[in-house]
C-alpha cells in the first residue's frame, strides 16, 4: 500500500523546500520517506550547512526533521556506499528499483525521478487505496511498513474466528512483524461475540488445532469479544490499527479456502489519523468493559 520515496538531501536543503515536501508524506497518505541512508536526517542537515542557511532557519529544519521521524520516515535496509554521492547510490542498478519514486534537485532524465520544484501533484495522490487479491501474503504485504515499524497492532474484525482461513492471514501479519525483530509486540483483535459464540476454551482449542502458531517470545495476543448487540455502533467494518496509522480492509483478514476466490480483489485503504483515534477510543476495553464478553489470551 505505502509507496516509499527516496529524497535527495540536497533537494530539500532549506526549510521552505523541506516543509513543502514532507507535508506530502505520512502513513495516512500512503506515502513514506526512506531513511536512506540510515543517517538521512544528518545528510539533510549537512546539505543545509553546505548551502549556508542561517541559524534560525537551520533550527527550524532540525525541529521539523525531529517531528517527522516517527510518522513518515521508515527504515529502508539498503546498502549505502559513503564514498559515493547520494544520487550514485540511489540510481545504482541494485537500488533504483527498490524506490517507488525519487525526488531530486536536478533533472536525471530517468523514469520516476522528479525534480522537487517540478514534481506533478498526481505523484503524491495515487497511494491512499488499492485493490489486492484475497491471499494471506498479499493482504499482509499491504501493511508491511506499518507492521515493521509499529509498537503495537490492533485488528478490528467482527467476523474473526479460529478457522484456518483467518488464522492464515494472522500468521502472515505476525511473520512481517517478527521479521523486524520486534520483541513482545502486543497484538489485540476485537471481534463480535455473536459471530463466534463458542466458549473461550473452545476458541483456544480450535485456534491451535487450525494452525495458530505459538507467538510467545515474539508477540503477545489478546482477543476481545464484544457484545455487539448492546454496542452503540454497528460493528461491521474491518480495520488494522497501529500507533503509526491505520488501514481499512474491506473484506477483512481472511483468505478464502476456494483458490479461485483468492484471486478476487478487495479494497484496502489508508485511514486518516483522526479516524484511527476515533476507532481506538471506540474499542477501549477499560472505558467500555461493561460491553465486553471476555478477553482470550494466547498462549
Amino acid at each position: 500500500m505505502h509507496a516509499v520515496f527516496g529524497i535527495e538531501p540536497r533537494a530539500i536543503s532549506n526549510y521552505a523546500d523541506l516543509r513543502y515536501v514532507v507535508e506530502k508524506f505520512g502513513f495516512s497518505k500512503g506515502l513514506l520517506i526512506a531513511r536512506y541512508p540510515s543517517k538521512w536526517q544528518k545528510y539533510v542537515l549537512d546539505a543545509c550547512k553546505e548551502r549556508g542557511i542561517g541559524d534560525i532557519e537551520y533550527a527550524r529544519v532540525v525541529e521539523r526533521l525531529a517531528q517527522i521521524k516517527s510518522d513518515r520516515l521508515v527504515k529502508f535496509g539498503l546498502a549505502y556506499d559513503a564514498s559515493r554521492g547520494w544520487i550514485e547510490n540511489a540510481t545504482a542498478q541494485e537500488t533504483l528499483g527498490q524506490f517507488d519514486a525519487l525526488l531530486v534537485r536536478d533533472d536525471l532524465g530517468i523514469p520516476n525521478a522528479y525534480r522537487v520544484d517540478a514534481v506533478p501533484e498526481a505523484v503524491f495522490e495515487k497511494n491512499r487505496e488499492r485493490r489486492v487479491p484475497r491471499q494471506a501474503q498479499a493482504l499482509a504485504a499491504e501493511s508491511v511498513h506499518l507492521l515493521r515499524n509499529c509498537k503495537w497492532l490492533t485488528l478490528v474484525d467482527p467476523y474473526f474466528n479460529p478457522q484456518q482461513s483467518r488464522i492464515k492471514v494472522l500468521d502472515a501479519l505476525v511473520a512481517l512483524i517478527t521479521s523486524s525483530e520486534a520483541s513482545q509486540l502486543p497484538i489485540s483483535i476485537h471481534i463480535a461475540q455473536s459471530k463466534c459464540p463458542v466458549h473461550a476454551g473452545q476458541f483456544i482449542e480450535d485456534a491451535f488445532r487450525n494452525g495458530l502458531r505459538d507467538y510467545c517470545g515474539s508477540v503477545s495476543l489478546k482477543i476481545y469479544r464484544w457484545d455487539d448487540a448492546v454496542l452503540e455502533f454497528d460493528m461491521h467494518a474491518r480495520y488494522l490499527l497501529t500507533d503509526l496509522g491505520g488501514m481499512r480492509y474491506d473484506r477483512g483478514f481472511v483468505e478464502p479456502p476456494e483458490h479461485d476466490k483468492r484471486e478476487m480483489l478487495t479494497d484496502v485503504s489508508c485511514l486518516a489519523s483522526n479516524v484511527v483515534d476515533e476507532l481506538l477510543n471506540q474499542f477501549e476495553p477499560e472505558k467500555f468493559s461493561n460491553h465486553l464478553v471476555d478477553v482470550i489470551e494466547f498462549p
